[in-house]
């Protein structure tokens, strides 16, 4: 009962961002995200759509992050229409498939990215130990082609989502009109979707952040020429928000199988009960889909990465950039994190 009542407390929260959907989130209350989303009963509507690109395999928020997806459209909250991945490592969507299995969203698509080899395309923490486990097949679809058929198909707004490097991003803007659609990337992507959020850059130190130094001519041109609103989630925002907690003690979890896989991979590694790992992409998969009241936010402006990666920002009332500066709550924000991956 106690368990019930904490749910419901943290999800009413939540309805601010959704009254258009109130009944049908009511409805998902309290229910283990292992089931599927009775997809009968609510038909995806007034639900934001989100696509996910990630460079799974190498820091295990990537893994918290698409739990927290799922999570979430168990709630009726969003539709995941597919997952991306910017990494050509070993396993990577191999991975997400395993998450998605054990959430049992069986049928969402994932796209891989075949080329280029990026420097931390050569590090591979838990995307092959997951495979191996999991034994699930490598997707075949290139991750461009699968963002592109998922625009094409689309009948409402798209929010984008990017939590690795801009690779595949880029290469979505850079591409041609095809069998999918009469658009150009640029095109199709001002088209179809309504916000790009990026996990990218950092605004409060003055090196650059680990995503964009991966790639930082994509992440430049991305910066310089995406044509919708995007809203940036810096590296400091993650920083000091830890998660993954609620997974602790469950068997044949891959969330969890990534945080231990992640950290076996680490100096001076020891076995512990708990694994809690800093929340730079699970916090900008939060904001994409319940919006940024619980952040503090900049003005409107327009945001730069240099030829170093180094990121600025200018205030501009006409800009398309906002960048997420902090929590207000940093542990109110993990908690309900934890709670919505479980």
């Amino acid at each position: 009962m106690i368990k019930k009542l904490v749910c419901f407390a943290i999800t009413i929260i939540m309805l601010v961002q959704f009254i258009a959907c109130k009944s049908n989130i009511m409805s998902g209350l309290g229910e283990s995200s292992s089931n599927t989303t009775n997809k009968n009963d609510w038909e995806y509507s007034n639900m934001k759509k989100i696509i996910l690109d990630t460079d799974i395999g190498v820091d295990c928020d990537d893994a918290v992050a698409i739990a927290l997806l799922l999570g979430l459209q168990k709630r009726n909250l969003c539709q995941l229409l597919g997952v991306s991945t910017s990494t050509a490592r070993s396993g990577a969507t191999s991975a997400v498939r395993a998450i998605l299995d054990y959430y049992g969203e069986t049928d969402i698509p994932c796209g891989r990215m075949y080329t280029p080899f990026l420097p931390c395309d050569h590090t591979n923490n838990y995307a092959q130990k997951l495979m191996d486990k999991y034994n699930k097949p490598e997707a075949e679809e290139e991750s461009v082609h699968l963002i592109r058929r998922l625009l094409a198909n689309a009948t409402e707004k798209v929010t984008l989502v990017a939590v690795g490097p801009l690779t595949t991003i880029a290469k979505l803007l850079q591409s041609e009109p095809d069998e999918l659609s009469s658009l150009s990337g640029m095109d199709l992507v001002k088209e179809k979707v309504d916000t790009f959020y990026t996990m990218s850059g950092r605004f409060i130190h003055n090196f650059g952040e680990w995503n964009v130094v991966q790639d930082i001519p994509s992440a430049r041109f991305v910066f310089d020429n995406m044509p919708v609103n995007t809203i940036v989630s810096p590296g400091e925002l993650g920083d000091v928000v830890y998660t993954g907690s609620s997974v602790a003690g469950r068997e044949n979890h891959p969330v969890l199988d990534s945080l231990i896989g992640f950290f076996e991979e680490q100096e001076n590694y020891t076995p512990t009960e708990v694994y809690m790992r800093q929340s730079w992409d699970p916090l900008t998969c939060y904001a994409a889909v319940l919006g940024m009241d619980d952040f503090n936010i900049s003005e409107k402006g327009d945001a730069k990465i240099d030829e170093f990666g180094v990121s600025t920002f200018t205030p501009n009332e006409n800009g398309k950039f906002i960048i997420l500066n902090s929590a207000k709550d940093n542990g109110e924000i993990a908690k309900k994190i934890d709670q919505l991956i479980v």
